[in-house]
């Protein structure tokens, strides 16, 4: 990333008319604003140079430039809710495409704070995995992670799960290969006693490590479905999803979607 960066809001201006430059500055110190005719641009040496000229002009204000960053990929925050943050057991489903295996772990989903929290991703080797984080405020309490051994194929779509019972501490993680829109088999499924509770608190938003790839209507439970129940929730129509039982979350992709 440059430390010192801008553009201007137009590509031409006339005499009386008005052009606004947008400066992103990292370096933490003072930026100063002059206008110049441009000789030469070439930073090489063995070119021409830079060649400036000052004009006899003011800038009318210069404003402190701040630092500016543009988060890459697509992604959506959700504000901290109280359904999201009393989560004490919880199902979460997605159907996705991984169109780009990373070379570290990817982020379907995370809900994260101090007091701890959940992320579902697709690991390094391309497999499903799940983790309860411990936080770091309170106790020290070790992360319990769960993956699949087989790895998700690209270019291929998958239903995806992930559920934690408060009850018995386990925590579950699972996908279903999809072809022409129909379940073909099972890819993979993997379960493990977890070390500690999910506990979700404060809001700590953290973009990065965006998952390659296409994810379509996430949803949230509140309990541990069955297998029944995540076959029937994956199954339901989009105007019948708010009535699954236990339901805390969805979100509908294509809604106003034109393309």
């Amino acid at each position: 990333m440059l430390p010192l960066t801008g553009y201007a809001d137009r590509l031409s201006v006339r005499p009386g008319e008005t052009i606004n430059f947008h400066v992103a500055n990292d370096t933490g110190a003072k930026v100063d604003a002059r206008i110049v005719r441009v000789i030469s641009a070439d930073p090489n040496p063995a070119g021409g140079g830079i060649r400036l000229e000052p004009v006899a002009t003011v800038v009318k204000a210069c404003v402190p430039a701040q630092s500016q960053f543009s988060r890459q990929g697509s992604y959506g925050v959700v504000l901290p809710t109280v359904p999201l943050q009393n989560l004490k057991s919880f199902t979460l489903l997605a159907t996705i495409q991984l169109t780009l295996q990373a070379k570290k772990a990817r982020k379907l989903f995370s809900l994260e704070g101090p007091l701890g929290g959940l992320i579902l991703e697709v690991a390094a080797e391309g497999a499903l995995q799940c983790s309860i984080e411990p936080g770091t405020k309170g106790l020290q309490r070790p992360r319990s992670t769960v993956h699949l051994e087989a790895p998700l194929g690209e270019r291929q779509w998958h239903r995806v799960w992930a559920s934690f019972d408060a009850g018995s501490q386990i925590l579950l993680v699972g996908a279903h290969l999809l072809k022409d829109g129909v379940v073909s088999g099972v890819v993979d499924s993997a379960s493990v006693r977890a070390a500690t509770s999910a506990i979700f608190g404060e809001e700590n938003v953290c973009i990065g490590e965006n998952f390659n790839g296409r994810i379509e209507r996430p949803m949230v439970f509140d309990r541990a479905l069955s297998p029944d129940e995540i076959s029937a929730a994956f199954a339901a129509p989009i105007a019948d999803v708010p009535k699954l039982p236990g339901l805390v979350a969805a979100w509908d992709f294509s809604r106003d979607m034109h393309t």
